[in-house]
């Protein structure tokens, strides 16, 4: 069932794809959220947890266009305390939980 750009906006969620992988991130024990502001950027999907915090990206077409813009942010990102993983929309959409399963292995390597 698609949902409409108006549920996903309620939800927060900017695209089906981010949709799409926090309920991933939830079946892997994270819970993911939607509107988190750092450094002036919004993330995707923000994972907090033991004290790690991962932003969750999620590339669609648009990010091809302008990866300088998008690298600089990434730094920003990084420099205000996040790990920054970016997933294109076709790793996505052909498996989700494994996308997942790498944040939730990052998590840990992070947190040890």
């Amino acid at each position: 069932m698609k949902r409409s750009l108006l549920d996903l906006q309620q939800g927060g969620f900017d695209s089906g794809l981010e949709l799409q992988l926090s309920k991933a991130l939830l079946d892997e024990g994270l819970v993911p959220r939607t509107g988190v502001t750092v450094g002036g950027y919004r993330l995707d999907l923000a994972v907090e947890s033991g004290g790690v915090r991962v932003d969750v990206e999620c590339d669609g077409a648009p990010f091809h266009v302008d990866q300088e813009r998008d690298r600089a942010r990434d730094h920003a990102i990084r420099d205000a305390g996040w790990e920054v993983l970016r997933f294109s929309g076709r790793e996505i959409s052909r498996d989700a939980s494994v996308c997942a399963h790498r944040v939730a292995r990052a998590v840990d390597r992070l947190a040890a």
